[in-house]
């Protein structure tokens, strides 16, 4: 099974996963997909997610996963680009944006 990690909007500066829990969840027998550039405004470069193993891939390469991690809430395009019967992960917030659920 495929996770990818995808590149956040550029006000957000945390990234779904860092290096250390891509290599965790790789030790559990999955792939992960690092949209390039993914970690940088965390200051976590590609270079160390491909140390840890990951692949890194583009933006549709990791939005086509069938997980997807993400910090923030998609936006309309970003839910366009989940593949069929996909699982995202991410912070919701149904208080604030009830037309997403």
């Amino acid at each position: 099974m495929k996770i990818g990690v995808v590149r956040e909007q550029a006000d957000e500066n945390r990234v779904a996963a860092t290096p250390n829990s891509v290599q965790a969840i790789l030790s559990l027998g999955y792939q992960v997909v690092i949209e390039s550039g993914a970690g940088s405004l965390a200051t976590f470069p590609d270079s160390a997610y491909a140390a840890v193993g990951a692949t890194l891939g583009s933006k549709e390469e990791a939005w086509g996963c069938e997980i997807v991690l993400k910090v923030a809430s998609p936006t309309v395009d970003e839910i366009a680009m989940l593949a069929d019967n996909a699982t995202i992960i991410s912070l919701l917030t149904p208080s604030l944006r009830p037309d997403l659920l």
